[in-house]
């Protein structure tokens, strides 16, 4: 196994590990440590702040893609909440309305979530728990990599992942994940509104998440192109993040 797939491997295991699923939907009981952050290899979502305003409070959360070339969409981003949360001495508060996602003012690959509950916080309570997941439905079978060189990588859309590629003439060496499957999907160039796809493939190393392929076009695809990946398929992604936060406003 080469020192790239090595890296492509590790990093597509720490997002599975940042994300993964598990069975219950809110910690059984409260410890004195806060989970404030979860990270991947895509994204990292963390703790804001709390703030009471009339009869509730306001959770708000940042969620920054690793990937900061990128523009997130607040409309293909989802958090979804319990319809009710708890604190550390069994007082319960209550959701009101949806999540409002909303894009950082500076920062096009940072988005703002936030979410009111009601019920006044208890002065003697010092956690709550608050179990969220987060929704990407932005997933697309035809994903688009605009302008990029060999210099720019790694370069993440639509949750694909190029990781390296080296060109020799007329050839392409592509080193890529994907949180979908990965098998099968299909490259091509695009230049001047044309698609262009390659005479040649030649699948060096491919596995469910990691592909390493390398494209034999007509011509020279020169040292910025556009790249478009076709997968086989698209679905939205769902990950639990199980916050554990600081029941007071900072």
């Amino acid at each position: 196994m080469n020192n790239m797939k090595v890296y492509a491997a590790a990093a597509f295991l720490l997002l599975l590990f940042g994300c993964s699923p598990n069975d219950s939907g809110q910690n059984e009981t409260l410890t004195d440590s806060e989970d404030t952050v979860f990270s991947n290899s895509l994204y990292s979502i963390a703790f804001e702040d709390i703030k009471e305003n009339g009869d509730g409070f306001t959770i708000h959360f940042s969620i920054t893609a690793e990937d900061e070339s990128r523009t997130l969409n607040s409309e293909e981003t989802t958090m979804i909440f319990p319809e009710e949360i708890e604190d550390d001495n069994g007082g319960s508060y209550i959701l009101s309305e949806e999540a409002e996602v909303t894009r950082d003012k500076k920062h096009a690959h940072v988005l703002h979530a936030s979410q009111f509950f009601e019920g006044k916080l208890e002065d003697k309570s010092e956690y709550l728990s608050v179990p969220t997941e987060l929704e990407l439905s932005g997933t697309k079978e035809n994903v688009r990599f605009e302008s990029i060189s060999a210099e720019d990588l790694p370069v993440t859309r639509s949750e694909m992942t190029i990781q390296d590629i080296s060109i020799d003439k007329n050839t392409l060496t592509i080193t890529a994940t994907d949180v979908l499957p990965i098998k099968n999907v299909e490259w091509s160039l695009e230049k001047n509104a044309d698609q262009i796809f390659p005479m040649f493939t030649n699948t060096l190393s491919e596995e469910e998440h990691y592909l390493k392929t390398e494209l034999e076009f007509m011509g020279d695809p020169g040292n910025t192109f556009t790249l478009i990946a076709k997968r086989q398929q698209s679905s939205p992604l769902r990950w639990e993040l199980p916050f554990v936060v600081p029941a007071e406003e900072e």
